[in-house]
């Protein structure tokens, strides 16, 4: 590519824009309190809001320091989703800012609700719009496929999230213990998997952007 030719360095500039990044807020190398950011040409994902398991009953705990999640101050962030009902993956989503979708299966809410009566501590859950196990639904530039998995929780989700040529598998929380569960298919070579809780031993989290390449990558 010549410097000189404008037409290749807006394409090259397109590219870089386009792209689909990825930064592990919390949970890398550790159990619970899961929070990953997902961008794509300037538009961004929030996967799990979660309160960390290592924090006390009485602990007060901050979100990840991401932009506009607190006061809602970026249009650009398109909403949160919630992989399940389990607090180390939603348990600071009451200091979301009101104004940002949120999205979980609705058997996940319920149970939530349901809960509160005899476990006031748990935040509510009340989605925006709800998870439908293979239901496609597009978010600006991201297209979201939830996939039911096996878990502890009911109704759990991991996600597929494509946008910009590039495509990102998010587990949340999964088990394969039941016989004859349905599992979904590879999601392909341009893709990178995010599998949340992989550790008992805590580490600090990397905030660095990162681009799913055309090899997987596996952030455990």
């Amino acid at each position: 590519m010549s410097v000189s030719d404008p037409a290749a360095t807006v394409r090259c500039m397109t590219s870089t824009m386009t792209q689909m990044r990825v930064r592990v807020h919390r949970g890398c190398h550790e159990v619970g309190g899961t929070c990953v950011e997902v961008e794509s040409g300037g538009a961004r994902l929030i996967l799990d809001v979660g309160r960390p398991l290592t924090a006390g009953a009485d602990d007060y705990v901050d979100l990840p320091k991401v932009p506009g999640l607190a006061d809602g101050s970026d249009p650009g962030l398109l909403g949160v989703l919630i992989s399940h009902g389990h607090l180390d993956h939603y348990g600071l989503i009451d200091q979301v800012h009101p104004s940002i979708p949120v999205y979980a299966g609705r058997s996940a809410a319920a149970i939530v609700e349901a809960a509160r009566f005899f476990s006031p501590r748990g935040p509510a859950l009340l989605p925006t719009g709800h998870l439908v196990d293979g239901q496609v639904f597009t978010l600006g530039p991201f297209a979201v496929t939830p996939h039911l998995v096996d878990h502890s929780a009911f109704d759990a989700y991991a996600f597929v999230v494509e946008a910009g040529g590039r495509r990102l598998m998010y587990t949340g929380d999964l088990s394969i213990r039941r016989s004859g569960h349905k599992t979904w298919q590879s999601p392909g070579r341009q893709s990178a998997t995010s599998r949340a809780g992989s550790s008992t031993t805590p580490t600090q989290a990397s905030t660095r952007w990162t681009e799913p390449g055309r090899r997987s990558r596996t952030s455990s």
